[in-house]
């Protein structure tokens, strides 16, 4: 689970997204964040695959993001 992201409300619903939504993107992001650091420990940080893997977990993240603001509006 993402810090700050965990409250839930008695619809089932956060800020407006479906909470099966959010918890696959979650899944998905801590799935990607796994994949990195194992790639780092593996091949070293500067190594095109961790940042193939880190550039991954920013488009994640960002999509996260993006939903959560428009559940906002």
């Amino acid at each position: 689970m993402i810090q700050g992201f965990s409250l839930k409300s008695d619809s089932g619903k956060m800020g407006g997204i479906r909470m099966d939504k959010k918890e696959r993107i979650e899944s998905a992001i801590e799935r990607k964040r796994n994949e990195l650091n194992e790639a780092g420990r593996k091949y070293g940080l500067g190594s095109p695959v961790v940042l193939s893997k880190s550039q991954e977990l920013d488009d994640l993240l960002n999509k996260f993001m993006m939903m959560k603001r428009q559940a906002a509006n």
